[in-house]
């Protein structure tokens, strides 16, 4: 049985666990450096939480959404890998565009680009681990049926 080309859970738990840290390094380099570098430091762990507490959803949603995304180009330039990054950045921003517009008083197209960063990222990470849906499974025949 093979998973749906619009599935890819490994890709979804790769954007999970990279995506919100990515999306924090800009602003984590500069808190770092603006200010007195100490009393800015000791703020990481607390940055890094609040960035996986508010990023998680939409990584999350940007990996499930992107293997339907990029399903959606036509057939000759799917392989395309800048063209991947491209649908991966454009859909990082809208859909943390969407998220943050409706839920935080903050500007929600600085965010998005964040999330486009992120994305892009995570799916070149994504291409270069080679994360695709796992195929192998084979079903054992029955016995005595050939």
């Amino acid at each position: 049985m093979r998973a749906p080309n619009w599935l890819n859970w490994r890709l979804t738990l790769l954007f999970a666990v990279l995506g919100p840290f990515v999306g924090a390094m800009p602003l984590l380099i500069s808190v770092a450096v603006s200010g007195e570098a100490s009393a800015n430091l000791d703020l990481v762990p607390l940055f890094l939480a609040w960035a996986y507490f508010f990023g998680t959803a939409p990584a999350v949603l940007t990996g499930l959404l992107l293997p339907a995304v990029v399903g959606l180009l036509p057939k000759p330039h799917r392989d395309k890998i800048w063209l991947q990054l491209l649908v991966a950045s454009a859909t990082g921003f809208v859909i943390s565009w969407l998220l943050f517009a409706a839920l935080t008083p903050f500007s929600a197209g600085k965010l998005a680009m964040l999330g486009a960063l992120s994305a892009l990222v995570c799916m070149l990470s994504g291409l270069l681990l080679r994360v695709g849906p796992n195929n192998s499974f084979k079903p054992k025949p029955l016995r005595g049926s050939a």
